[in-house]
């Protein structure tokens, strides 16, 4: 992560928030899919009835996971694979002791059923759910058929770690808080009418990278992911850099045409992983990768400097008193000098290494630097844009340095909130801002363009609701925040009565007329 400030500004260059590249490469280095694991019980859902395929059930550490989205699948959910090293290689944290029991394939075939057009047992049932398909199986005969599924176009609401951390604690009993948060019936009431659209497939609520830190650092992390993962329905955000690059090239190339304010393709299907407008499956599959107590410690410690950062620059424009207008125009020239100076920053680093004047005491030193990540991208556009490979740097400098760059979605977002700090600070607001704020502007600023509702704590709500940011940012996203649940709620009630009753009916007849009820026992019920 880079983190720099100038006198009156505070850039941050981050693969994801509050130094996520800690836990980014951790991930990675274990990743089951670079490993080239395969789903040992998914592939015995597909064998012949007389094959049985074995598994694992996980007690700790890491490893691959079979989330149950609900009652219903309690049976096939009862088991998770077998974890042991997948890479064959020493890895940095003890792998658990696994046991292993034995699954039933016919498992996986689950309700509704109905009668077999072949053997007419009444066990013609669901084996799985595509985006746009499903594919029954019978339990007796093992006749399959495929069965068309429509297009879905649900509405994308993004739930802040606040949100996600109030409904576990309302739904989980063993977790320290759940008194508290037991009497407050607003969370476990929202979780109902989430996890009830969810499984109505009119809404997904992706998980993020946000989420993922901010529950790194909470004793009850498990818990936590729990939640989020039910309510992703498998769908996540990819990470900050590719969002980021993603903008900054398809802005490079309207700057290139001489039309920089014309916006830009921000289609969500671009910035996530999964489909997600697709019909969802009833079980997941989750990797589970915890890191080290020294790697989270050096994570608490970087978001408490980037918050003492912040503060400081509080202070500043608490003393200066500059106008919202010109902290907005700081913040979006201090992005291009900013990328520029840590770019140059890690190739003399990386060179220091090659050189033997430094030691090599860490390998992400050859991989590429955040920074870089987004002036490869500007690079790719003017490429794509047909300038000449030799008047590449000239003309990304210009690029960088010119009030275009203010059009670019996250980089506009991100400087107008920061420029409203600022005005909060000049007008003699006496408490600086949260510890929590930069991660939220991060976020905000990323995915927000990407949403059809955001649930965001009160402090990033406020900011906004002012202008210009109000009338400015050019989204239709609607935010909510904990003082606006009731309108949040009549928000949700609302895409329910919208949805037609041939909707309604395809969902029953995919998933069973019990599906839609809520998953309160998310915690109790034994897995």
């Amino acid at each position: 992560m880079a983190a720099e400030s100038t006198k009156r500004t505070l850039v941050l260059l981050t693969d994801d928030c509050a130094a996520a590249e800690v836990v980014g490469s951790r991930i990675r280095s274990i990743s089951p899919r670079r490993s080239g694991m395969r789903s040992t019980a998914t592939s015995a859902a597909k064998a012949h009835p007389g094959d049985s395929g074995g598994a694992s059930k996980r007690t700790g550490g890491h490893g691959w996971t079979l989330v149950e989205r609900g009652e219903s699948c309690s049976r096939a959910a009862s088991a998770t694979l077998d974890t042991s090293n997948p890479l064959g290689t020493e890895l940095p944290y003890p792998m658990p002791a696994s046991r292993s029991i034995t699954i039933d394939p016919r498992n996986f075939i689950l309700p509704p059923f109905h009668r077999c057009p072949t053997c007419e047992a009444q066990a013609f049932g669901v084996l799985m759910i595509a985006a746009t398909r499903y594919v029954r199986r019978c339990r007796e005969c093992w006749h399959t058929a495929d069965f068309d599924l429509p297009t879905l176009t649900k509405r994308v609401i993004y739930l802040d770690q606040f949100a996600i951390s109030d409904m576990m604690k309302s739904l989980n009993p063993t977790t320290k808080g759940h008194l508290a948060a037991s009497r407050d019936s607003r969370w476990r009431d929202l979780f109902r009418r989430l996890d009830r659209l969810s499984k109505l497939q009119l809404i997904v609520c992706p998980e993020s990278k946000f989420h993922h830190d901010e529950s790194t650092l909470s004793s009850f992390s498990e818990s936590l992911k729990r939640l989020y993962e039910l309510l992703s329905s498998g769908v996540t955000f990819r990470n900050s850099s590719l969002m980021e690059c993603g903008q900054l090239r398809r802005h490079t190339l309207r700057w290139l045409a001489g039309r920089p304010q014309e916006p830009i393709d921000m289609s969500v299907a671009r910035v996530v992983h999964g489909d997600i407008h697709g019909w969802t499956e009833r079980l997941l599959f989750t990797w589970d990768a915890r890191l080290p107590e020294q790697e989270i410690s050096k994570l608490r410690a970087v978001r408490s400097r980037i918050h003492t950062e912040l503060v400081k620059l509080f202070e500043t424009w608490a003393r200066e008193k500059r106008s919202f207008e010109e902290v907005f125009a700081e913040e979006v020239a201090d992005f291009g000098r900013v990328l520029v100076a840590a770019c140059r920053q890690s190739s003399v680093k990386a060179m220091r290494v090659l050189t033997g004047v430094d030691p090599l005491t860490d390998l992400d030193v050859f991989l590429p630097s955040p920074a870089g990540l987004r002036l490869h991208a500007i690079q790719a556009a003017l490429r794509e844009g047909g300038v000449p490979t030799s008047d590449h740097v000239r003309r990304m400098l210009e690029y960088l340095s010119s009030e275009s760059v203010q059009y670019v979605p996250f980089l506009r977002i991100r400087a107008m909130l920061y420029a409203a700090v600022a005005r909060k600070a000049a007008a003699g607001q006496k408490h600086p801002p949260t510890t929590g704020l930069v991660t939220d502007v991060e976020m905000v600023s990323l995915l927000l363009p990407y949403c059809d509702a955001m649930l965001v704590d009160g402090e990033i709500a406020g900011y906004l609701k002012e202008e210009p940011l109000v009338s400015s940012i050019g989204f239709p996203c609607k935010v909510f925040s904990p003082r606006t649940i009731p309108q949040f709620m009549t928000y949700l009630d609302k895409i329910e009565t919208a949805a037609t009753p041939e909707h309604l009916k395809k969902v029953e007849e995919v998933y069973g007329a019990d599906w839609p009820q809520p998953f309160e026992t998310l915690y109790t019920s034994e897995r």
